[in-house]
């Protein structure tokens, strides 16, 4: 028995609002992008770290072009739900802690 896929996610989303005592975050829920693409995963996200970096991004102060209200973390650790026809290196099940900066693999 296959389990379903779930259709929507739960993001905190910056409301680029930066104006002092205003929210900085909203949660949102949001219909996830599917079908996935050829090399897209689907990941349950079981667990986040929030740091530095996102604190500046949530603030406005980050020194370098931020995607206007975008989702913040740079870390996470979860389980592979889905895989798009074109991966091969992951399969159902993975537990994985991705990396969504490959061009700055080093930190």
């Amino acid at each position: 028995m296959s389990k379903s896929l779930p259709t929507h996610r739960r993001a905190w989303r910056r409301t680029d609002d930066y104006f002092k005592g205003s929210p900085k975050l909203k949660l949102v829920t949001e219909p996830l992008p599917l079908p996935l693409a050829p090399t897209a995963v689907l990941i349950k996200v079981h667990a986040v770290a929030l740091n530095y970096r996102d604190s500046n991004i949530s603030n406005g102060g980050n020194p370098w072009p931020v995607t206007p209200n975008g989702i913040i973390g740079n870390d996470a650790a979860g389980e592979v739900l889905a895989i798009g026809d074109k991966v091969d290196k992951f399969k159902l099940g993975d537990r994985v802690a991705p990396n969504t900066d490959t061009e700055n693999l080093t930190g």
